[in-house]
């Protein structure tokens, strides 16, 4: 059955995925660090570096471009950059004398079927040459659900490096 309002919806996520492509090549994505805090101290303890795309002077919302990047293939294109973005931050702050605390980043289930993510962060943390334990990779919950030999392996790997885990949306279904 035609319907002009689906037609236009898949319009406008081609015109946004089309976007998003450019954005990436124009260096239009980058990091917010968003602060972890102790509620019972008020203590900083380390921050979240959360995926932002600033297209046309506009800081867009995630919803807007992850569904579409997952939709499409380019998650891993993103959680790779952000990663990148993150490290080169956590150098940049060394290098400025100050003293940075570790920052978690993502990594999507399509990571983990992907590529080898513990060897991608090796090779991270050597081009930087920045402390392991300063880089914490967040793993979901369904990815324990859905790939869970795959996921016990991984978090291995990443405590062999020296890296922290944390999980995500525990608890949140699974």
């Amino acid at each position: 059955v035609y319907d002009p309002a689906m037609i236009q919806k898949e319009q406008d996520e081609y015109k946004r995925l089309l976007n998003i492509r450019s954005g990436i090549r124009k260096g239009e994505f980058t990091i917010y660090i968003q602060p972890k805090v102790d509620m019972n101290t008020g203590r900083n303890f380390g921050g979240e570096a959360l995926a932002r795309w600033i297209h046309d002077g506009t800081v867009c919302s995630p919803g807007l471009f992850v569904p579409v990047m997952e939709k499409n293939g380019l998650i891993s294109t993103l959680d790779k950059l952000i990663w990148d973005r993150t490290a080169r931050y956590i150098k940049k702050l060394i290098g400025e004398g100050i003293t940075p605390l570790p920052v978690s980043v993502n990594i999507s289930k399509t990571d983990i079927f992907t590529m080898d993510v513990p060897e991608f962060f090796s090779e991270i943390i050597r081009a930087y040459d920045i402390p392991p334990a300063l880089l914490e990779a967040e793993l979901s919950e369904s990815t324990f659900i859905h790939a869970p030999e795959r996921a016990v392996d991984m978090v291995a790997r990443f405590h062999d490096l020296g890296m922290s885990v944390s999980y995500d949306d525990f608890g949140s279904g699974y």
